[in-house]
């Protein structure tokens, strides 16, 4: 870990949770699908559209979301896609189905345009270089598992609250998303060497970040139609060269982020 930079230890960490959570994700709603194959060829009465190609579509649209954090608009596309096609079974006379890949098509482009472009997602100048660093960092991380749940703080809040206080000693940093929703995450016990990165998704949700006086906080995040309040305390946090920073990354969409700091 001590070869990796702050934010390549939260990019892989971050990866690692989301594949895990998606396996687990996926196996569930496999395993719910077989179970309604399973009724119907017992001859129990399944709706059919529990089993039908649009379900599925919206099946795996969810597993996507879910697995990278709301992040990509693919997962958005299938379960549009699913849902559309859905609803015209419902309603035939209600959808024109000429009118759905249009509909597709602009709902893509504009992801494209939001769509955050991330400079360092390949630092070297070909895939092969790509590909060295990868491995690399997957030999630094081979002990993964040694690493505290507390370590990295994995949260997801849709329609709900979530309160995190955190107390690691060797903090790696956290993804949260909210939507919907709100997020405190107290980071006054926690303490970490030089930089840690804590990436945020914020759509019509809040997040309130409560940190010590003598950490930085330097803000990477795009911000649309939301933003931050920084009500930390400047007058106790007299930086020097080398102390702690925490980077916040993102995007806050129609959400706020109130940050806060006691001496």
């Amino acid at each position: 870990m001590a070869n990796l930079d702050a934010e390549d230890q939260h990019n892989y960490l971050s990866w690692h949770k989301g594949h895990r959570r998606g396996k687990i994700i996926g196996g569930i709603v496999v395993v719910i699908f077989g179970l309604l194959f399973l009724l119907r060829e017992a001859n129990v009465p399944i709706h059919k559209d529990l089993l039908s190609w649009q379900t599925i579509l919206i099946a795996i649209g969810v597993i996507g979301l879910v697995k990278h954090k709301f992040k990509k608009i693919g997962g958005y596309i299938l379960i549009l896609l699913g849902g559309l096609f859905l609803f015209k079974e419902w309603y035939p006379d209600m959808i024109n189905v000429k009118f759905i890949w249009p509909v597709l098509i602009i709902f893509f482009g504009l992801g494209m345009i939001f769509k955050k472009h991330n400079p360092n997602r390949f630092k070297g100048r070909d895939w092969k270089n790509f590909k060295e660093k990868r491995n690399f960092m997957r030999q630094e991380l081979e002990n993964l598992e040694t690493i505290s749940p507390d370590d990295f703080i994995d949260s997801v809040s849709v329609f709900s609250g979530i309160k995190k206080n955190v107390v690691s000693k060797s903090f790696k940093g956290a993804d949260v998303v909210t939507i919907f929703g709100g997020s405190e995450i107290n980071l006054l016990q926690a303490d970490f060497v030089d930089k840690a990165v804590i990436d945020v998704t914020c759509i019509f949700g809040g997040m309130t970040l409560t940190i010590p006086a003598n950490w930085q906080v330097k803000s990477e995040l795009t911000s649309i139609f939301g933003g931050i309040e920084d009500k930390s305390n400047k007058e106790t946090s007299n930086l020097e060269v080398g102390e702690k920073i925490l980077i916040l990354k993102g995007t806050c969409l129609f959400g706020g982020i109130e940050i806060n700091n006691f001496a």
